[in-house]
């Protein structure tokens, strides 16, 4: 039986949940109001991504032994405080301990997310409808970075750059009211097995391990997710070098986001006219490493924006694309482990990756980087173990 009424509050919350009015101004909010050097700022970042790598799957944990909405809860709530730690006192240690307790507001939420949406949709026997509805429910966050990183860097130029952040219990606030009127998926209990929060987390990872399809989707999806992740940071190092101005960064921000609605809610129809979910990832990935490559020879404003319009939007929708192709193996008391396993291995990529690519970039340069990154993309692309019998669901748990 169909509800449309939980569904259209899952939107709405994505929404407000990701109404992210600091996403176009970090490099200026942490370079010019905190004073901090590139390197310092992806150290940061790397700080984040390892107090991820931590969280993830003890909270993918509490999300399958407890409850999503429990977990999405408490993870709005943690992220409010974070922020005002954020701007509470220009101070490096500061901006680790914020970091830290963002970073545990992401991590329960993230894997409890798509396992609410999925569940959802399972319950009402529309299982074979997951990927619109986890498309929209996706195109619905965009949206809502798409509306705030224009109104953050309006309210950065007016009042601040630390304003954005402070303000963020705003659309939080608002998520977290609209969560109170969603009901848990019956799936997501009745398929429960009555068993400890450790053995909970324990069977999930087993099963993560323990399964090749899996494991062959996610590391295709941790790759690509994990560039689009260094290119929402480089983007704006890049547009800074060509001397546009920050006003600018959020329109830019809202084009990309725009893109990746676009994208998110015509996958199903481009695996039509590819006629394969196999070529659809194969084909995306060497765009991504072909424009990395001409965005680090060619130095032009115009030129930069395709690159990064293209670049950003491919790769930050392989993860929801990833998601979905796994989901349909995954059994419901081991969905937000499971996932959160994807996020975690993501987590790691980054926290890694950061701090070189920092090095990196105030040692030469940012075309440095998008050369080196388009040269392993395109790598990745022609050696990945992808078939398409992983994507369609056609293969059983291997050991």
């Amino acid at each position: 039986m169909k509800d449309t009424k939980t569904i259209r509050l899952i939107y709405l919350y994505k929404f407000f949940a990701w109404f992210h009015m600091f996403s176009a101004i970090l490099i200026p909010f942490f370079t010019s109001w905190a004073k901090l050097s590139i390197f310092q700022f992806m150290f940061l970042e790397s700080w984040c991504m390892l107090c991820m790598l931590i969280f993830e799957i003890p909270t993918g944990g509490i999300a399958d032994y407890l409850s999503r909405k429990a977990s999405l809860q408490l993870g709005l709530g943690i992220q409010m405080i974070g922020f005002v730690i954020y701007v509470s006192v220009p101070n490096f240690y500061m901006y680790m301990l914020g970091e830290l307790v963002v970073a545990l507001g992401f991590s329960l939420i993230s894997g409890a997310e798509e396992s609410f949406i999925y569940d959802t949709v399972k319950a009402q026997g529309r299982e074979e409808e997951s990927m619109k509805v986890l498309g929209k429910a996706e195109s619905f966050g965009i949206a809502g970075i798409m509306v705030a990183a224009p109104l953050g860097s309006f309210i950065a130029g007016k009042l601040g750059l630390s304003y954005p952040m402070f303000l963020m219990f705003i659309p939080l606030g608002v998520a977290l009211i609209l969560l109170s009127f969603m009901k848990e998926p019956v799936c997501s209990n009745k398929e429960k097995v009555q068993r400890s929060y450790f053995g909970t987390i324990k069977s999930g990872l087993l099963f993560f391990y323990n399964h090749k399809a899996i494991k062959t989707i996610a590391l295709d999806g941790i790759v690509i997710t994990t560039v689009g992740f260094l290119m929402l940071w480089l983007y704006q190092i890049m547009l800074k070098d060509l001397g546009v101005n920050v006003a600018y960064f959020g329109i830019v921000n809202a084009v990309f986001t725009g893109l990746e609605i676009l994208l998110l809610n015509n996958y199903s129809n481009l695996e039509k006219i590819l006629k394969s979910r196999k070529r659809l990832i194969f084909w995306g990935s060497i765009i991504i490493g072909a424009m990395l490559l001409i965005g680090g020879f060619l130095k032009s404003v115009w030129v930069a924006i395709i690159v990064i319009l293209t670049v950003i939007s491919i790769c930050m929708t392989r993860r929801t694309l990833t998601i979905n192709y796994i989901n349909k193996y995954i059994p419901s008391e081991n969905r937000a482990t499971v996932i959160s396993c994807v996020s975690m291995l993501i987590s790691l990529c980054k926290m890694l990756l950061f701090p070189v690519v920092g090095l990196i970039i105030d040692k030469t340069s940012a075309n440095v980087v998008l050369i080196g990154l388009g040269i392993f993309v395109l790598i990745f692309a022609v050696t990945s173990r992808v078939e398409e019998r992983h994507l369609v669901g056609k293969i059983e748990a291997e050991s």
